[in-house]
């Protein structure tokens, strides 16, 4: 069983980080399972560092979510940190080595 499902799951996980003291390794530890579980689960977050998913949009750049709302279609949106929108399903989570380098990594 791994932590989060230890903790009861992904929104008790997020409340129990919530809790945690300053500490600094405990809070590291919680916040990389919960990336991994977003990213395993395709779940996102304000804050979360992402790209097009298979260059739907034709471009290369890492981006953060920073708001999230429905269009009156009910469709899932996502506000970027460059100020446009996209629908949830058209977003990835980039990986460890993308954030580091601030781009999309080509996967040959």
């Amino acid at each position: 069983m791994n932590l989060i499902e230890q903790l009861g799951g992904y929104e008790a996980a997020k409340n129990f980080l919530g809790s945690v003291s300053n500490n600094k390794s405990p809070r590291e530890i919680l916040t990389r399972e919960l990336l991994a579980y977003r990213r395993q689960h395709n779940i996102f977050e304000v804050g979360d560092k992402v790209k097009a998913k298979d260059h739907q949009f034709g471009f290369d750049e890492l981006f953060r979510i920073d708001d999230f709302f429905a269009n009156d279609d009910g469709v899932n949106l996502a506000v970027l940190d460059d100020g446009d929108c996209y629908p949830i399903s058209f977003l990835e989570h980039a990986t460890d080595a993308e954030i580091k380098v601030g781009k999309r990594l080509e996967v040959k």
